[in-house]
């Protein structure tokens, strides 16, 4: 990188965003970014059972998940209360998948968890208009 003011780090969860990609035997810029939850939501909580619950809804350049009962709660809190600017790798695990589907950055723009009941809703963004 020429940039000395930026950094790259790479995302937590780059590594369960390949095992997404492998248990579909695809890859995410090859989908539709209509059959993501679907296809997310059933590997999150079927196949890896990684979460409870999984819901992706999308609005605008905004994607928005909900998740229950998922195995990276202790970590996502302690993440939350050190004010890091890296999520768990599940939050992680899905702004990759996003960036890939969509082929452009994409950002969270606001994580709560764990919430009243327990469960985490992130808030991501798309650099471009690409919903």
């Amino acid at each position: 990188m020429n940039d000395p003011l930026g950094l790259c780090v790479t995302p937590p969860g780059l590594a369960l965003t390949n095992l997404y990609e492998q248990e579909l035997g695809t890859q995410f810029i090859e989908t539709d970014l209509y059959d993501l939850p679907d296809k997310i939501s059933k590997i999150v909580t079927e196949d890896l059972e990684i979460a409870k619950t999984f819901d992706m809804t999308f609005e605008s350049n905004f994607i928005t998940i909900h998740v229950t009962d998922h195995i990276y709660q202790d970590l996502c809190s302690a993440s939350r209360g050190t004010k890091s600017a890296l999520c768990c790798p599940l939050c992680s695990s899905i702004a990759v998948a996003l960036a890939r589907t969509l082929n452009t950055p994409i950002t969270v723009e606001h994580l709560q968890s764990p919430r009243q009941d327990g469960s985490l809703v992130v808030r991501y963004k798309s650099i471009e208009e690409a919903l």
